[in-house]
């Protein structure tokens, strides 16, 4: 079995446990098993090191909510505003980008994002200019696209705008 194959295979159990609970169980183990793959992609000139410990502590936070229910304002912050762009665009993007052809990791990730998400139809708008900016700028520019994104409803949520 090829990286590639491998990478594909971790997409779709990706994909299909997204899918199956969003944002619980299935998310995890979704997450959990992307980071798998994380370290092979040569992101930022193959500096990947940092993608492992984001994902395990994107993993807590989602754990300590299934637990105890919501966080911090703080921790909320961290996770919405820096961990999810980072873990969600490699899932999305990254992964879809790397294993299937160009159009069709397009049309899967625009898809898939926008149905996991709670406003389909504004996420698709919005996944859609992800995909672009990560056509046109590479994994960084839909990271920092979606943190700047989150960053401006996480403002908006707690009441400074």
């Amino acid at each position: 079995m090829t990286k590639t194959h491998v990478d594909l295979l971790v997409l779709v159990a990706s994909l299909a446990a997204l899918a199956v609970k969003p944002a619980s169980l299935g998310y995890l183990l979704a997450l959990a098993i992307s980071s798998i793959s994380f370290a092979r992609l040569n992101w930022l000139g193959g500096n990947s090191a940092y993608l492992p410990p984001a994902v395990a502590v994107y993993l807590a936070a989602f754990v300590a909510d299934l637990l105890t229910g919501p966080k911090s304002p703080p921790a909320d912050i961290l996770t919405a505003d820096v961990l999810a762009p980072i873990v969600e665009e490699v899932v999305f993007r990254g992964l879809a980008f790397r294993v299937l052809p160009r159009w069709g990791a397009l049309l899967v990730s625009t898809a898939v994002f926008a149905l996991l998400h709670p406003y389909p139809l504004l996420a698709l708008a919005y996944a859609v200019a992800l995909t672009l900016a990560y056509m046109g700028g590479g994994l960084a520019a839909s990271i920092a696209l979606h943190a700047a994104n989150n960053a401006i409803w996480t403002v908006i949520y707690l009441g400074f705008l």
